[in-house]
């Protein structure tokens, strides 16, 4: 009886302690550190923080809102570890000169919101980082906010975009999510110039993936765009952009769309466009001057690219050109569209490798082998048969395979290799290797010197005989 209440009390603990869990939990978020920078986690909702709605209209509403920091650099004022749930704008600053930041909150709506979520006006300097935002207008939106970072957040199932940046110049977007947004996962209009975008994923929205209008020499590196209701990625008005690393694939219409006005020449290099249902690049009719080299292409629903500009280039003008799922390893590579385009400097996507000639060599002699030397732009593995039987298998970095085929008795052995790249693509080549039977015949040394032994034996007894005989 007396330990009833001891009972009770580790039943009573126990249960506080599952239930209350940790003051944080997040999960990982964005597609990992970019150049070095450290990679933010996004939040979990349950577990933070309730709160109110956040109006911010002036400097002094920091502080007499009772927020950490001073609005230094060194120190900004940081609103952190929240739960907003509300169909109003959840964090809304504006009309502040104060560097300040939002890192970890979790931006909700019980119903329709037609409010975006978090909402900066006039905020130049602004730290936005770990945050998910769902069910509002747009996610995240910046107006008039100069040279602002948003770091590792998600923006999902908002009814408009997941990210809009409106007249925002020099912005950096690391590592963010877009999913499942009924508008553009990444919007940045008007932002002027030096937007520089890494690391970020737009997926499954209903609108283009990343548009950018009136954004001119920007960065956008190792950017993903799947699945999306429109475009990939889409510069518009623009000029002056480097694009690189970035992988457009499945998206409804092109993967890469580009139509310029103004600005200068724009450059696409290392990207990958696959599996989109019209063109995996499109250049539009005002499209001029752009550079285009060392792309994956291909395959694209329509065509793997069209060009309807003037005067763009699709290679480097020295050596390179783009790698094309439907090249046919034959002379220059046109591009279908108004311009008259070609890219001089093709390549297949696929790997290719040489054949090296078959050979003979006779049982016995040592010293050979087979060397191959194929071709890859993303080589993955080979494997090496001999007679069907798998005799090596190794990972691959595109140097040179080479094979020792030393050691067999007389017959036929037919070596057959297979090269992959890290798309499943292949090429396989095979060289029959035959062993003579020896037709020299092979002479022991220890024979010589077991015949001068016995030879020796035989003398030293026949001597001893004559000198015995000699005394008799």
């Amino acid at each position: 009886m007396r330990a009833a209440p001891f009972v009770i009390m580790v039943l009573l603990v126990t249960f506080l302690t599952v239930t209350s869990g940790p003051a944080y939990s997040t999960e990982k978020d964005g597609q990992g550190a970019v150049n070095g920078e450290t990679t933010h986690t996004a939040v979990t909702a349950g577990i933070l923080a309730p709160h109110t709605p956040i109006n911010i209209a002036s400097d002094v509403d920091f502080a007499d809102q009772g927020w950490p920091g001073n609005g230094t650099e060194a120190a900004p004022y940081v609103i952190e570890g929240l739960n907003i749930t509300s169909t109003e704008v959840c964090i809304n600053i504006s009309s502040v000169t104060v560097r300040f930041e939002i890192r970890d909150c979790f931006i909700s709506s019980p119903d329709t919101s037609l409010n975006d979520g978090i909402y900066i006006d006039g905020g130049d300097y602004c730290s936005i980082s770990g945050c998910i935002v769902q069910s509002h207008l747009s996610g995240f939106h910046l107006n008039d906010s100069l040279k602002c970072k948003l770091t590792g957040n998600n923006a999902r199932g908002n009814s408009e975009s997941g990210f809009y940046l409106y007249y925002s110049g020099f912005p950096t977007l690391t590592n963010n999510t877009a999913t499942g947004n009924s508008g553009s996962g990444f919007y940045l209009d008007f932002c002027t110039a030096l937007c520089t975008l890494a690391g970020n994923n737009a997926t499954g929205n209903s609108g283009n993936g990343f548009y950018l209008n009136h954004c001119g020499s920007s960065m956008l590196t190792n950017n993903t765009a799947t699945g999306n209701a429109i475009d990939g990625f889409v510069l518009y008005i623009h000029g002056g952009n480097v694009l690189s690393d970035n992988t457009a694939n499945g998206n409804a219409v092109n993967g890469f769309y580009l139509e310029k006005w103004l600005y200068g020449d724009s450059t696409l290099t290392d990207n990958t466009a696959t599996g989109n249902s019209e063109y995996g690049v499109l250049l539009g009719p005002n499209s001029s001057g752009d550079v285009i080299f060392l792309n994956v292409i291909g395959p694209n629903g329509v065509a793997n690219a069209r060009d309807r500009g003037s005067a763009n280039k699709w290679d480097d003008d020295v050596s390179l050109g783009n790698y094309w799922s439907d090249y046919n390893g034959t002379g220059v590579y046109p591009i279908p569209g108004t311009a008259g385009s070609v890219d001089r400097f093709p390549s297949s996507i696929e790997p290719s490798i040489n054949h090296p000639t078959d050979m003979e060599y006779e049982e016995g002699s040592t010293g050979h082998s087979i060397n191959w030397t194929p071709s890859c732009l993303h080589p993955d593995r080979y494997e090496v048969y001999r007679n069907d039987s798998l005799i090596a298998s190794s990972d691959w970095d595109g140097s040179d395979i080479t094979v020792s085929v030393d050691g067999f008795t007389a017959g036929t052995y037919s070596y057959t290799i297979m090269v992959l790249d890290v798309n499943g693509y292949f090429a396989t080549d095979a060289v029959i290797v035959t062993v003579q039977a020896s037709t020299t015949t092979g002479f022991d040394p220890m024979i010589l010197l077991v015949v001068a032994g016995v030879g020796a034996v035989i003398v030293v007894i026949i001597l001893a005989i004559g000198l015995r005989k000699r005394k008799v």
